[in-house]
């Protein structure tokens, strides 16, 4: 999470706003509509403006999310947790969570917005306690 400071200091380096929407938009990151068209407005827009605290905020939110990360805040294994929950997978009662699982496979790993999920499926399968 971001301090009040770093967002202040990125949204008014308009460069810098550009240049991190632009390093998003490249990435291979599925992005909604509206992240990928917010995005897209940062990196075309070559004003002097610095940026709402709001439009801060959803950008370092986007950055976050799109970083990888290989323990939880608890310290746990990305990796340890994924090949728990595969083993278990099939005992979830969503589909798209056995999907999600099953796509993870083998990953060292994930996605900090990916986090949650994944945390969450967990849980259901007792791997971690609530």
């Amino acid at each position: 999470m971001a301090s009040c400071k770093e967002m202040h200091e990125l949204g008014r380096d308009r460069a810098r706003v550009r240049m991190l929407a632009c390093r998003l938009l490249a990435s291979q990151e599925d992005w909604t509509d509206w992240g990928h068209d917010f995005l897209e407005s940062l990196a075309a827009h070559y004003g002097s403006d610095a940026l709402t605290t709001r439009q801060q905020e959803k950008l370092v939110e986007l950055r976050d999310g799109a970083e990888f990360v290989s323990r939880t805040p608890q310290g746990f294994s990305v990796s340890s947790l994924i090949e728990s929950c595969w083993l278990r997978h099939l005992d979830l009662v969503d589909e798209d969570d056995i999907g999600f699982i099953e796509g993870l496979k083998g990953e060292r790993s994930i996605r900090r917005r990916q986090l949650g999920r994944r945390l969450r499926c967990c849980r259901q399968l007792d791997v971690i306690d609530g």
